[in-house]
């Protein structure tokens, strides 16, 4: 009993100290079908309607990149009915590849892996409720 008790001390001890010091435990993003992604470019912020609405990354790992889409936990509680997509922008196709969209108030999704790494790309993210839908994509990455 008293391995439990101490334990559950030095848990809310550590959760206690994360956030005086203003953080969250930091989660790494894994990506179907790929334990070891890296995020390459920045972070695009997608804003609409006076609001934070998600987060669009680009990530390569296993010979391939990813687009990513998260949506903000404060956007996606006051906007239920939403969906969200990622793709990816392939240099010379001229249309957005791999694009998949969650269902309905999932906050994350992943585009599909696409063996990419030797072209331009930029990671494309879409979120919307009928037919108002926002979206954005990354920097170019080469």
């Amino acid at each position: 009993m008293a391995k439990k008790f101490r334990s559950v001390v030095l848990t809310v001890g550590l959760a206690a100290g994360i956030a005086l010091l203003g953080g969250t435990p930091a989660t790494a993003e894994t990506a179907p079908g790929c334990s070891r992604v890296t995020q390459i470019g920045a972070t695009k912020i997608l804003k609409g309607g006076g609001e934070t609405i998600a987060s669009i990354k680009q990530f390569v790992g296993c010979d391939k990149n990813y687009g990513y889409t998260y949506v903000w936990e404060s956007w996606a509680s006051t906007h239920r009915g939403f969906d969200a997509g990622a793709g990816l922008w392939v240099k010379g196709t001229g249309d957005v590849q791999g694009y998949n969209v969650d269902p309905k108030n999932d906050r994350e999704v992943w585009s599909d892996g696409l063996r990419t790494v030797n072209k331009c790309t930029k990671a494309y993210g879409a979120v919307g409720r009928g037919e108002i839908v926002y979206a954005a994509n990354t920097e170019e990455r080469c």
